[in-house]
């Protein structure tokens, strides 16, 4: 195990370069990479971000869990280069919380699905939107078109709407 203050990782910076997929940066007080399984798991004070990203994406949990996929393309490897690891789900543990430029996403646990771009959300979801709210057990985000859903399995969910205040032409 690796125990850091930051850890810095990149996803395939020769293939992000070439094929244009952004890095994901990952910081925490310690991670573990397994890379038969393709998994890392960061622990303490973690955060991740994908450095380039315009929406300024972040997320910030207590543990991490990161899959990969493994590109084992044999005349890749044959050929002296390594194969391409690309991120395909980042599960994200205790205190949960998800920002980009325009909202803040928390619960206790979350899925991100890398490829769709979309979230998984568990138990005390709140979506803040500026001043709007959206309270429930479960919910789902789209962090490409910022559509969110929100349910209760034990209750009504509750949303908070703030009326701007009109301004004088």
């Amino acid at each position: 195990m690796l125990n850091l203050t930051t850890l810095l990782l990149f996803i395939s910076p020769t293939y992000a370069a070439i094929e244009s997929k952004p890095a994901i940066r990952i910081i925490a007080d310690e991670m573990e990479c397994d890379q038969q399984s393709s998994v890392c798991t960061a622990n303490g004070n973690a955060f991740a971000e994908q450095p380039e990203d315009p929406d300024k994406r972040t997320i910030r949990a207590e543990k991490f869990v990161a899959h990969f996929s493994k590109d084992r393309n044999d005349a890749k490897l044959s050929q002296g280069q390594a194969g391409k690891n690309d991120l395909k789900t980042l599960e994200a543990y205790g205190h949960v919380v998800l920002t980009n430029k325009d909202s803040v996403i928390r619960c206790d646990k979350a899925i991100y699905d890398h490829a769709t771009e979309t979230v998984e959300l568990f138990d005390n979801v709140k979506i803040t939107n500026d001043q709007n709210q959206l309270n429930g057990s479960y919910g789902h985000a789209d962090l490409k078109t910022k559509k969110y859903r929100v349910t209760n399995k034990n209750s009504q969910v509750e949303g908070l709407f703030i009326n701007s205040p009109k301004k004088d032409k």
